[in-house]
């Protein structure tokens, strides 16, 4: 793996260790990462991620672990816009995202 494809999975990482998104069977969600990690390019698998925090925002408990992949795998397999913008994706993830946003041609503010 280059380095630039390890820094990306280190982002994606980094918001699931800042949610505690991994639940209770840290090795399975892992391993259904990985296969995402193998299905789809990284940039995308980071915006979904942080698309389906949004969407879940509001659920008690809420979604991790299995669940929460499994929904980030639709929202990947349904290819529906990102619903953030760069000032959101910073304060959602402590993260500079213009570089993915402007893959996705979203408004910059």
């Amino acid at each position: 793996m280059e380095l630039q494809e390890r820094i990306l999975h280190q982002r994606i990482h980094h918001i699931i260790d800042s949610y505690h998104l991994r639940g209770n069977d840290p090795a399975q969600f892992n391993q259904r990462l990985e296969h995402l990690f193998a299905d789809y390019e990284t940039p995308t698998i980071e915006l979904a991620i942080v698309d389906t925090l949004i969407t879940e925002w509001t659920a008690l408990p809420p979604v991790k672990g299995l669940e929460f992949i499994d929904r980030v795998k639709l929202r990947l397999t349904a290819n529906l816009p990102t619903l953030v913008t760069a000032s959101h994706y910073r304060m959602i993830t402590g993260l500079e995202g213009s570089h993915l946003l402007m893959r996705q041609n979203v408004k910059m503010t």
